[in-house]
């Protein structure tokens, strides 16, 4: 049957060893007479021990780590990276104008790509946007779900509320500001949700329900004071 006495168990190798305490050996003792399971234990131990003291000791030729760091010394010989002669290279003068004209070739390529491709200078510039918002994805995952009335008592930056939309106003920066409130014909409780620019949605129209994913933050200026969703992440139309 087997023995529960881990502690007891522990304390084989010292016994073996005559290293334990006196006052543990009594206790030991007492334990091994009643339990045939720890006896074998004993058994195997002074097995093993008897059978290590009868191997012979080996001598080595030579101090294994003088091989370790033998092999050490040649690793870091091959990672070392090969030194260059800047005087040499100087020296030759059509190599140093190969090399002037390759960078100069690619320092203009640079900047033509700039020059050509930036998308404030395209007409593409919306669609290059959008695309890459579609590519992107949107996820709901990690937005907290909070009413209109709640915000004044919420804390968590990301957010996703739900209410009519009561007012849209296109501002002089060219993003898109709409009220949401909880009932259409109650102007109050409200938040004010923002669309900024590069963020394309599709707006819908007033007097829509919908959900409204985006940061939460309080607008604290003397004219507003207000709580805001800027800036709207993600806009879904809710069926009623």
């Amino acid at each position: 049957m087997k023995c529960w006495r881990i502690d007891l168990q522990r304390k084989l190798i010292y016994y073996l060893n005559k290293e334990l305490a006196a006052k543990n050996i009594v206790a030991l003792e007492n334990h091994l007479l009643d339990c045939g399971y720890c006896r074998s234990k004993l058994a195997q131990l002074r097995t093993g021990q008897a059978f290590v003291e009868q191997l012979k000791p080996i001598s080595l030729k030579k101090d294994p780590w003088d091989l370790i760091e033998a092999s050490i010394s040649k690793e870091t010989l091959k990672r070392q990276p090969a030194k260059i002669n800047f005087s040499k290279f100087f020296l030759k003068p059509n190599l140093r104008a190969a090399m002037w004209f390759i960078g100069g070739v690619l320092l203009s390529s640079l900047l033509l790509s700039d020059i050509f491709w930036t998308p404030n200078n395209s007409r593409d510039s919306d669609k290059y946007v959008e695309t890459s918002d579609r590519e992107i994805g949107f996820s709901t995952e990690n937005f907290r779900l909070v009413s209109i009335n709640e915000m004044s008592n919420n804390t968590e930056p990301h957010i996703v509320t739900e209410g009519y939309i009561s007012e849209i106003r296109i501002d002089r920066d060219g993003d898109t500001t709409f009220k949401l409130v909880e009932k259409i014909g109650i102007s109050e409780p409200f938040i004010v949700c923002e669309i900024i620019d590069p963020i394309k949605l599709p707006l819908p129209e007033v007097g829509s329900k919908v959900k409204v994913y985006g940061v939460s933050r309080y607008d604290e200026k003397v004219n507003h004071q207000w709580y805001e969703v800027h800036p709207v992440l993600n806009i879904e139309i809710v069926k009623n």
